[in-house]
């Protein structure tokens, strides 16, 4: 499944970690604020984006991980 991950902080990097190490799941796509957090990341820049709309529309999403704190969620 093509997974779209929200949030890189520590729990969402744990996630990605997961999911990257998963035979079932792919990353298709991941979203953080912060372009420092994604310019870190080991993936393709076409699967980094500070914007989740631009993420949603570029990438063909299967399944969503909210990894985010609570105050952060979107409104």
């Amino acid at each position: 499944m093509n997974t779209l991950i929200i949030g890189l902080g520590p729990h969402g990097k744990r996630v990605l970690k997961a999911v990257s190490n998963s035979e079932h799941l792919s990353i298709a796509a991941a979203v953080d604020l912060s372009q420092e957090v994604l310019d870190s990341l080991d993936l393709n820049a076409e699967q980094k984006f500070t914007s989740l709309d631009d993420a949603l529309v570029s990438s063909n999403i299967d399944l969503a991980c909210i990894t985010t704190n609570g105050p952060s969620h979107a409104k």
